[in-house]
């Protein structure tokens, strides 16, 4: 399977394990999109396929994706999954049936300010932020699995493709 990360128009792909780590360097050390006195986070998508998904490919998408978003300033990030109808109906896994947003059982006592849809502008609610560690650790298993299945690594809400939570 090959790794797909979209950051706006922008296409990178990755076969091995360095070259996904390498990405992921790269999603969590540069802060691309920072709206001043609202939050920061470029909402990269990452999904697995077949073949690479280009911004030409418009006959077909990857039926997994996890947005990503991170705030470098604050220190936290947030993240959505979820997969296309069909591989929801075909897994007949509940967890495929819904959309979930990062959820942290013990928030920070401020706001993180990290965009979840930039286009917008709307943020994760502090209650759907985690540490960028936390939020490493849980891209690197969406990696290393290479499935495009939900990281377990961390808790996670039904919420909503904008990063709301339900």
């Amino acid at each position: 399977m090959i790794l797909n990360v979209q950051s706006g128009n922008t296409y990178r792909h990755a076969k091995t394990l360095p070259e996904m780590l390498r990405l992921i360097d790269s999603v969590v050390s540069e802060q691309r999109v920072s709206i001043p006195g609202i939050g920061a986070g470029d909402n990269d998508l990452f999904s697995f396929s077949e073949r690479p998904h280009t911004i030409d490919a418009t006959d077909w998408w990857p039926d997994n994706s996890l947005h990503v978003s991170v705030n470098l300033e604050t220190g936290y990030g947030g993240l959505v999954w979820y997969v296309s109808p069909d591989r929801a109906d075909q897994s007949h896994d509940e967890v495929d049936e819904h959309i979930w947003v990062s959820s942290n059982p013990s928030p920070p006592g401020f706001d993180p300010m990290v965009l979840s849809d930039p286009g917008s502008p709307l943020c994760h609610a502090p209650e759907s932020t985690l540490p960028l560690a936390q939020i490493r650790a849980a891209v690197e298993e969406f990696c290393r699995t290479g499935t495009g299945d939900r990281p377990r690594c961390i808790s996670w809400v039904k919420g909503e493709i904008n990063g709301e939570i339900l």
